[in-house]
């Protein structure tokens, strides 16, 4: 988990945003073992200081115990509502824009909802 902490902290978010992560798997193969963990991030404000509204972000941490020691280690991760996979590696990706976006999108949807 603290690999995925030292990692959002290279995405440079504005302060509005919290996050929580939490791991939600653990799966050991013969070659490799793979961690899965979900990163909830969120924009509390003194009138809601839980907000109805999340955006996910999906990690996968993979370690081979077939690789040489500097490419052990392989990182990708997914935005909620996305199919792309990215790995850190594509330089530039990640923009604040799109968790801007998710959150808006869940605001519109449940303005639309009865409740």
């Amino acid at each position: 988990m603290e690999a995925v902490e030292e990692f959002l902290k290279t995405w440079q978010l504005s302060e509005k945003w919290l996050h929580n992560t939490t791991q939600l798997a653990t799966l050991d193969e013969e070659f490799k073992t793979t961690y899965t963990y979900r990163v909830m991030l969120s924009i509390p404000t003194k009138s809601k200081p839980i907000p109805a509204a999340t955006a996910s972000v999906y990690f996968t941490l993979t370690i081979w115990k077939i690789k040489p020691k500097d490419e052990q280690v392989e990182v990708t991760y997914r935005v909620q509502g996305n199919r792309l996979i990215i790995r850190p590696s594509d330089k530039g990706v990640f923009q604040e824009r799109w968790l801007d976006t998710l959150i808006s999108h869940q605001e519109q949807v449940m303005k639309q909802c009865e409740f």
